[in-house]
């Protein structure tokens, strides 16, 4: 269920917490509390994360809500990752279109240099 973040900004922090509580659910009912894998919600995007982690039957409700806030904060800083390395391959390419339009304009520049030179040349019999 994607949703726009600017639209809904409370909703992150909604599914941060229905994700937690469906954790807490899962431990519970899973019979076997040291194993159990959760998909939750990250970052305002629907992220595939999976907590695939042992817990001890002792674990706190804490220590679940540590291992929970760890993930997601894993996740906004892999989207931020993703986002620095695409803003960066951009930059890059913005560059290189730079240099080459550049190059094209002193290309240019020189043409046309040539171009008057030989107009001077034939209209006024110089060199």
């Amino acid at each position: 269920m994607p949703f726009d973040a600017a639209s809904e900004p409370g909703r992150p922090v909604q599914q941060a917490q229905e994700a937690a509580s469906e954790i807490a659910s899962a431990v519970v009912s899973a019979g076997d509390p040291r194993k159990v894998e959760v998909t939750c919600l990250a970052t305002g995007e629907i992220q595939g994360i999976k907590i695939a982690t042992t817990y001890l039957s002792s674990a706190s409700p804490d220590e679940l809500g540590a291992t929970l806030r760890d993930t997601l904060r894993a996740g906004q800083e892999a989207a931020a990752d993703r986002r620095a390395e695409a803003t960066a391959k951009v930059l890059t390419s913005l560059d290189e279109l730079t240099q080459n339009l550049a190059r094209s304009m002193s290309t240019m520049s020189d043409q046309l240099a040539d171009v008057v030179s030989n107009f001077n040349r034939l209209t006024f019999g110089g060199k």
